[in-house]
């Protein structure tokens, strides 16, 4: 009976501890994920490992070397060698879903520190939209620039204030496309949608002016 009862007592305490500590596993998790302390992430290591510790004892008090030598020995072992089978699929089956967050948390971890890949968006407007519109507003920077470079008598200022008004709502094109990757607000759409509208009507006007090319 002292047999039985420690053993239990000590599967019992293991599990105790396994699920707290399982708890406090995520929850350090869910705090890196709100202020991304580094402190959280060796507090992770150090929960992984004490989950996996009680993990192993269970399989060492629930495994198949335990139930077989239970067999050859009283009534108590026996009981308790029924109780370890029925217990040891349950404890491989809550190891491979541990297995499982602790895959997930260096995912989850991975993307906290990746604005990028927080937002993927924005990572394919880096590479689809923004090398288009600084190719644009290099050009249209080196046009004013070969305007103002003439004699200030030559200047055509119509062309100049167009060329302003087109650099300006480029700038704030790029300015509202982000801002509605970031928050997905519908007036930042709205207004991204105007600001090109704009865009084509200046560089239609830009283009009927005299003496551009």
């Amino acid at each position: 009976v002292n047999n039985l009862v420690h053993k239990d007592q000590q599967t019992l305490w293991h599990a105790f501890h396994l699920e707290s500590s399982i708890y406090e596993y995520m929850s350090t998790l869910g705090l890196y994920l709100l202020n991304q302390n580094p402190e959280y992430l060796a507090t992770l290591d150090e929960g992984q490992a004490h989950t996996q510790s009680h993990l192993q004892a269970l399989r060492n008090l629930t495994g198949p070397e335990v139930t077989q030598e239970n067999r050859l020995k009283n009534k108590e072992d026996k009981v308790h060698a029924e109780v370890a089978r029925e217990l040891a699929p349950k404890i491989e089956e809550i190891s491979a879903l541990f297995g499982q967050m602790t895959e997930l948390r260096h995912r989850v971890v991975e993307i906290a520190q990746d604005r990028d890949k927080q937002l993927p968006a924005i990572a394919y407007a880096k590479t689809k939209l923004w090398p288009h519109a600084s190719a644009a507003i290099t050009e249209l920077n080196l046009v004013r620039t070969s305007i103002t470079s003439q004699n200030i008598d030559d200047i055509d200022h119509n062309q100049l204030m167009v060329l302003d008004e087109i650099l300006f709502l480029w700038a704030r094109t790029i300015a509202e496309v982000r801002a509605y990757l970031l928050v997905r607000d519908e007036a930042r759409a709205a207004n991204t949608y105007e600001y090109f509208l704009l865009l084509g009507e200046k560089q239609l006007h830009l283009l009927d002016l005299d003496g551009l090319e």
